[in-house]
């Protein structure tokens, strides 16, 4: 058999008290609803003929600044009359006209929202359905804070195994180099510091291999070449050589006078020597080349 749902019921606002209260006499006090529900209670007390623990009120909070609220009570043994165990909503009637007229266009729809089936008058359904909120609510926290868990667990463990492997590679690449013995426990040594001595002695008791050229390193001489490179002189080089016997430099400048500028700040460079420089006259400027040779040791005293 079917049943219709229930409609929200009503009960005149004759049979309730009501007041406008002012919310900033409970705004600067303690945070939580219970102490403003508190402090909202003592508010309304001083408006009602009768204490207000004989009642049982309910506050709405009105848009707008300062902040205001309406309070609507009704005795506690009116109420408890008036309700069956199927209602879930139980709302005034309408505001009376003296709170309309002071709270304007919030009265249309205050009375809707002042539902006094509250507190230790909540149908036992509505518990029931928050009951169920909660405890889904909770057993969904639950399962995200596992699968955290498990997540943080398997991502823990993905990087031990990972550090395992280069651990492992590391291991395989000392042994190839070293022998099977560079990772063992026969030496007090890490295989770092043992790699890096077998690469230094190889370096002092092996020389060049026959047959091959070694390229001379040349970075330190053209670093001291273009340190004494004069900044203000426009020059375009053809050709630069560097060799450990000899550097020789082919540029275009303007005129004579660069030419033998570029010469003489090229003569500076330590440890070379200048020498005569070879200058012939083109069609678009002077064409310079420069040599230098390694200074010859000092005579020791």
């Amino acid at each position: 058999m079917m049943h219709a749902r229930a409609r929200p019921r009503t009960i005149s606002s004759n049979l309730c008290y009501w007041a406008v209260l002012d919310g900033n006499l409970v705004a600067r006090r303690g945070r939580g609803r219970a102490r403003r529900r508190r402090q909202l209670g003592f508010l309304f007390e001083s408006a009602l003929p009768l204490p207000v623990d004989d009642l049982h009120a309910v506050f709405e909070r009105l848009p707008g600044s300062p902040p205001r609220f309406v309070a609507c009570g009704i005795e506690k043994s009116r109420l408890r009359n008036r309700t069956t165990g199927r209602d879930s909503v139980l709302t005034p009637s309408g505001v009376p006209t003296c709170i309309a007229t002071d709270i304007g266009s919030a009265a249309e729809t205050l009375a809707d929202r002042l539902n006094l089936l509250t507190g230790p008058f909540e149908p036992p359904s509505v518990r029931r359905v928050r009951r169920a909120w909660l405890t889904t609510f909770s057993f969904l926290a639950m399962v995200i804070a596992v699968l955290v868990v498990i997540g943080a667990e398997r991502r823990t463990r993905q990087r031990w195994d990972v550090q395992a492997q280069l651990n492992d590679q590391e291991r395989h690449l000392y042994e190839s180099a070293l022998g099977p013995r560079a990772t063992g426990s026969a030496t007090s040594q890490p295989p770092a510091l043992r790699l890096v001595a077998e690469r230094r002695r190889l370096e002092r008791t092996r020389g060049a291999l026959p047959g091959v050229r070694q390229i001379p390193d040349v970075a330190g001489d053209l670093a001291g070449l273009l340190g004494q490179w004069p900044r203000e002189l426009h020059a375009r080089t053809e050709s630069l050589t560097i060799m450990p016997g000899q550097i020789t430099l082919t540029a275009h400048v303007a005129s004579n006078e660069e030419a033998h500028e570029l010469a003489s700040a090229l003569g500076r460079l330590p440890e070379w020597t200048l020498g005569q420089p070879r200058v012939t006259t083109t069609r678009d400027g002077v064409r310079a080349i420069v040599r230098l040779h390694p200074a010859p040791p000092e005579a020791s005293p």
